[in-house]
């Protein structure tokens, strides 16, 4: 009875061997399948100053290699390395589908003292690296004032930006005593000029309604103290 007992506990844990051996192969298949399965398709979301190319480029996937064999932190890092990203999201599939989306640093101004281009967040990148309209800042900005502005003209829409020229630092004052140390000189390309302060300069994104308005007239609209449903405006002498 012991001899039979003692074979049949054999024959159970050889089973139960062979059935642990198949499981372990095939989770170990399982992984083999998704550590060597190739990136099938990259899509890339969010983009609009960087090309797709770019950013693949950036994250080392021209030639789509395995998708899970780099982590999604350290293909965030390599793409972020680009100073026109600000963020990225990293989603994978099982179908071999990867997904990038980014959220891009904004162009702000070009800035005279530095020979640089600035962007949200206060980035700097060259020059050369552009080819799109923005203004220029034309003289030097005091660094608190300067820090104050380049944060707060992120809100501008991209659109409303490329409309302005330039950009000149122009406190205004009374009997030589400031009554306002963050006001701003715009000059438009229609050839309008724009007065804005750190304080109202969302309400530079009202230019193009408030341009409408003008009839094509043409001359000083002060923003630096107004509301969303009014401005003052002082058309040119006309010679």
């Amino acid at each position: 009875m012991k001899e039979k007992s003692k074979n049949k506990k054999l024959k159970l844990n050889f089973a139960k061997l062979i059935i642990t051996s198949i499981i372990i192969f095939i989770i170990g298949l399982q992984i083999a399948y998704f550590y060597f399965m190739p990136t099938l398709n990259i899509y890339i979301e969010g983009n609009k100053y960087l090309s797709d190319y770019d950013i693949i480029m950036a994250g080392n996937l021209k030639d789509y290699p395995p998708l899970y064999r780099n982590s999604s932190n350290s293909l965030k890092k390599k793409i972020k390395k680009n100073p026109l990203v600000k963020d990225v999201e990293i989603k994978k599939e099982f179908t071999g589908k990867l997904t990038i989306k980014v959220t891009e640093n904004k162009y702000l101004f070009f800035d005279r003292n530095l020979n640089m281009i600035v962007l949200s967040g206060n980035v700097t990148i060259s020059k050369d690296l552009v080819n799109i309209m923005i203004p220029s800042l034309i003289n030097y900005v005091p660094n608190d004032i300067y820090q104050d502005f380049v944060q707060d003209f992120n809100l501008i829409d991209q659109s409303v930006i490329s409309m302005i020229s330039e950009i000149e630092y122009k406190p205004l004052y009374s009997n030589e005593n400031i009554i306002d140390e963050k006001r701003f000189l715009l000059r438009m390309n229609d050839g309008n000029e724009v007065y804005i302060n750190t304080v109202n300069i969302e309400q530079l994104n009202n230019y193009p309604a408030f341009y409408a308005s003008l009839e094509d007239k043409k001359g000083t609209l002060n923003l630096d103290s107004s509301t969303k449903e009014n401005f003052v405006f002082k058309p040119f002498k006309v010679e």
